[in-house]
């Protein structure tokens, strides 16, 4: 398995539900690294285009104004 994966992930600051509590992603990425199986890939940010090539434009404006944007373009 493949897991891409970025530090920015880490910030969970963006969110405010449960699934997103401090410490959660740590354990998740601390489990699959001692797995040897598991390959994790440094994921880079993503070029604006490829966004817009998924995504509409009213899409992309309401995530820039939350506090996801950052953490979304990885």
């Amino acid at each position: 398995m493949i897991v891409i994966f970025n530090n920015e992930f880490y910030n969970t600051s963006y969110a405010d539900d449960n699934a997103a509590s401090s410490g959660r992603i740590e354990s998740i990425m601390n489990a699959l690294i001692e797995d040897n199986s598991i390959q994790i890939i440094n994921s880079g940010q993503a070029d604006i285009s490829y966004i817009q090539a998924v995504h509409t434009q009213s899409h992309i404006e309401s995530v820039q104004r939350t506090k996801a944007y950052n953490t979304a373009l990885y």
